[in-house]
């Protein structure tokens, strides 16, 4: 139910942007393409480069103001860890790998703003450093290979997560109708079990995952504007 209900407001957000009632030429959509990488239970440090996999998406936005817009993403991509890559972590042998959908709501603060107009409607070149927050929620279903007959954690059920995003970019908008943005975030999980793992691992602390990549945005069509 809840991943109905996320994916029902995520297709809400898309059809008003899409409804005419905003100024058409600050709405945008766009492609990602990118990169997922975790960190949990079987990393033993920050992340583990080798598992570094691909992720890719398509994205919403709308600049309400200058310096202040709203985005919509789905994402779709792969985590995967595994004890092997750990000397300390080896002797346990636990491996997982899971398939993942992320859709979040975030704000982008654009603090030297984003206008793509002047005052006499001619359009100007920008670069845009900003930051984002939001919410969301992630669905996967780890697969865990390594566990011992009537583990604890084979009795977890979880696939639908409540996340944080948020993180930092730099868009550069170089015609009126294209701009292109590099984007990292951090996606900070409220639960231990996204990669299957919790109770024969650090109960204590939960799981969270990375994403970097590139975004392409295309404006939709209207008359220019001074934001």
């Amino acid at each position: 139910m809840k991943s109905i209900s996320t994916l029902s407001l995520l297709s809400i957000f898309f059809i008003t942007m899409c409804t005419g009632t905003v100024k058409a030429q600050e709405l945008s959509f766009g492609i990602y393409a990118g990169a997922f990488n975790y960190q949990g239970d079987l990393v033993e440090g920050l992340i583990e480069i080798k598992e570094t996999q691909p992720a890719f998406g398509l994205f919403g936005k709308y600049l309400m103001f200058r310096d202040l817009a709203i985005s919509g993403n789905v994402f779709f991509g792969k985590i995967s860890g595994d004890d092997a890559n750990s000397e300390e972590l080896s002797m346990r042998g636990l491996s997982f790998e899971s398939n993942l959908v992320e859709g979040a709501v975030t704000l982008e603060y654009h603090p030297i703003g984003q206008g793509r107009f002047n005052s006499r409607g001619d359009f100007l070149k920008s670069i845009s450093p900003y930051v984002y927050a939001g919410v969301g929620f992630t669905f996967g279903e780890p697969e865990v290979t390594g566990f011992s007959q009537g583990a604890e954690d084979l009795n977890n059920t979880t696939t639908t997560r409540l996340g944080i995003p948020f993180g930092l970019g730099v868009q550069w908008t170089f015609n009126e109708k294209l701009y292109v943005a590099l984007e990292g975030g951090t996606r900070m999980i409220f639960d231990d079990y996204l990669d299957g793992v919790s109770i024969s691992g650090n109960p204590d602390a939960n799981d969270w995952y990375v994403t970097a990549g590139l975004k392409v945005g295309f404006y939709l069509s209207g008359e220019p504007s001074m934001f």
